[in-house]
């Protein structure tokens, strides 16, 4: 299988037009233990997990989590993810191998957004806030709000998907990220959390559960997130290059987040990625479709630069627009081009110039007399 890759975070200016069209940014790639990659293990022995290389039995960019194993009547591996902020979309996109049915507050499988998360296995108001999944349904940790049936033991790969916004922690599978941050997804359950700070919220995902026969065998593909709390990319950039300069313009984006858009960071970097200027555009704060602009200067001409507009609010700066530019000398106007002339346009000239020298003709033929007629008289 070819691993379905997303970039760490993908921003163009064309996509800045709808609600969260960039991609989100990856938590966790499956192309390692998630340690490496900033995450924190819970575990207690036994589980295994084994790094995809194609030939051993598990897909190259993704890693195999076992708990069930032969033997084994339980074990714990879970992992978690500190993100820091209120509203967000985080998923998982897994392939369940086996999965024995959870019980209440505990799962073999399952995954998380909470706050503060207690080693090794959370308070009881975390563990009643976790998606568990089972062979056919999906559910909350404590039983309650209800469940939805999926068969999660099909053999293909889903993306299990949780979005906390305002108070609301709601459950999507195999939905778009645009249309789970604008709506337009309908989530599968649906339950109302208050974290105690957002201070520490967390992704989790894993074996919950040090039970007796509650272990699970699954395989992931990668870990995504996005933070709701940050203003869209701006939208309709656009840059020009001038003499040492380039002038950025562009369009307030669609969503500004959980707060107000505070600022614009607009940004020139070079070759490597090295920072080569900014500027403050105007109006500082433009309404809605209004077009705000400004000017770069101190640029080398004929160098590519990567221009990027990124609105700020009180969480921080969202995803950037970017355009490139070249800045150039613009060479000086030229002559004036001699209009050309039609054949009738160049008969018209020429019997006008014929007038003219037959008109000075004239004109010294009768000096020449009136010259002659004065010398006779002396």
């Amino acid at each position: 299988m070819l691993k379905r890759r997303l970039p760490a975070l993908l921003i163009g200016p064309l996509l800045a037009s709808g609600a969260w069209a960039s991609p989100p940014t990856l938590l966790y790639d499956g192309n390692t233990d998630p340690v490496p990659q900033g995450w924190q293990q819970l575990q207690q022995s036994p589980h295994t997990e084994t790094v995809g290389d194609g030939t051993n039995g598990v897909d190259a960019g993704t890693t195999r989590f076992t708990t069930a194993n032969a033997g084994s009547t339980s074990g714990q591996n879970l992992y978690t993810h500190s993100v820091g902020t209120a509203n967000f979309i985080t998923s998982i996109r897994l392939k369940a191998l086996s999965v024995n049915p959870h019980n209440t507050g505990d799962a073999g499988l399952m995954f998380s957004a909470t706050d503060a998360f207690a080693p090794p296995f959370g308070s009881s108001a975390n563990r009643s806030h976790m998606l568990y999944l089972d062979s056919a349904t999906v559910g909350w940790g404590d039983d309650t709000g209800g469940t939805a049936p999926f068969n999660s033991l099909d053999g293909a790969f889903h993306e299990y998907a949780l979005r906390y916004l305002n108070g609301q922690l709601s459950v999507y599978i195999d939905a778009d990220y645009a249309d789970i941050a604008s709506g337009a997804a309908t989530p599968l359950l649906s339950r109302s959390f208050v974290p105690s700070t957002t201070a520490s919220a967390m992704v989790l995902f894993g074996d919950q559960s040090n039970d007796p026969n509650v272990n699970s065998d699954f395989v992931v593909d990668y870990v995504k997130f996005q933070n709701l709390d940050l203003p869209d990319p701006p939208a309709s950039i656009t840059a020009t290059g001038s003499d040492g300069s380039v002038s950025v313009a562009f369009t307030p984006p669609a969503g500004t987040g959980s707060s107000a858009i505070s600022s614009y960071s607009v940004t020139a970097t070079g070759p490597g990625d090295v920072l080569a200027g900014s500027c403050t555009p105007t109006p500082a704060l433009p309404a809605s479709g209004q077009t705000a602009s400004c000017v770069i200067t101190g640029l080398t001409n004929g160098v590519t630069y990567t221009l990027s507009v990124s609105a700020v609010n009180a969480s921080g700066a969202g995803p950037a627009a970017t355009a490139t530019a070249q800045p150039r000398l613009v060479p000086a106007a030229g002559p004036a081009a001699v209009p050309s002339l039609s054949p009738a346009g160049l008969a018209s000239l020429a019997a006008m110039l014929a007038a003219v020298a037959a008109g000075q003709n004239l004109r010294r033929r009768r000096r020449e007399t009136r010259s002659k007629e004065r010398t006779q008289k002396f």
